[in-house]
C-alpha cells in the first residue's frame, strides 16, 4: 500500500494594514493564520500598480514587509498578502486600496 498524506488549509492571513511611512515606503502588515495546520513558510505581498502586480517575499513567522518603490501622488494602489504552507499555495486575502497623499 502505498504512503498517502492528507494536507489540512490554513485558515488565511487576516487584518491586512497598510500604512504610507513616506513617499517611498508603505508597510504592510497581517496576523497570522489562526489555524496554520502545518508551517507557513513564506507570505507573498502583492502590489498593484503596476500590472502584473509587484511580487515580495517574506519568509519565517514575520508578519509585515515594508515595500519600497517610487509612488505617485493620488494614485490608488492595492495590496494584498498570500500564504505559501511548507507544501501548497494556499489563500489569497482580499485587497487592500491605499491612496498615496503626497506631503509639501
Amino acid at each position: 500500500m502505498a504512503d498517502c498524506f492528507v494536507y489540512a488549509v490554513p485558515s488565511p492571513p487576516w487584518n491586512v494594514t497598510a500604512m504610507q511611512l513616506n513617499a517611498r515606503q508603505v508597510l504592510v502588515s497581517w496576523q497570522a493564520p489562526k489555524s496554520p495546520n502545518g508551517t507557513i513558510g513564506i507570505y507573498v505581498v502583492f502590489q498593484t500598480p503596476p500590472v502584473p502586480p509587484i511580487q515580495k517575499l517574506q519568509t519565517g513567522s514575520k508578519t509585515s514587509f515594508l515595500m519600497d518603490g517610487d509612488y505617485s501622488a493620488n494614485v490608488n494602489y492595492s495590496f494584498w498578502v498570500s500564504d505559501f504552507q511548507v507544501n501548497m499555495w494556499v489563500h489569497v486575502v482580499p485587497l487592500l486600496t491605499l491612496i498615496i497623499v503626497m506631503s509639501s
